[in-house]
């Protein structure tokens, strides 16, 4: 169980009331959350997070390098139990990567697509 948070990622409220939220809508949550978090950004576990710094917001990023973080970041969130698809796409006219898979969790199948602004 978890708060759900709107699209600009404050708590969402409804009539008043927190939202709260369960099963594969809280995992793709908290997916979600890992793959916006930068490596470093959390002061209680610096671990924690992507690589954006180091691997993804470089010149010219490795692609199988970066489809493989993404992989590590998919499968080790709890809740997931397989990566069905992974597709990792980099558009360097418009400095966009887009991240879209699908991953089977304890409660159902969860699909995402998240992208990230390279510049």
């Amino acid at each position: 169980m978890d708060l759900k948070l709107d699209d600009q990622g404050d708590l969402a409220i409804e009539n008043g009331d927190l939202v709260l939220l369960t099963g594969a809508d809280a995992i793709r949550q908290h997916l979600k959350i890992r793959l916006r978090t930068f490596k470093g950004e959390w002061f209680l576990d610096q671990r924690l997070g992507v690589p954006y710094f180091d691997k993804i917001l470089v010149k010219n990023p490795s692609l199988p390098q970066v489809t493989s973080l993404y992989r590590k970041v998919i499968t080790d969130t709890p809740g997931v139990t397989a990566l069905l698809d992974l597709a990792v796409s980099l558009d360097n006219a418009a400095r966009r990567l887009t991240v879209t898979f699908a991953a089977e969790t304890t409660d159902g199948p969860v699909e995402l697509t998240e992208e990230v602004p390279l510049s």
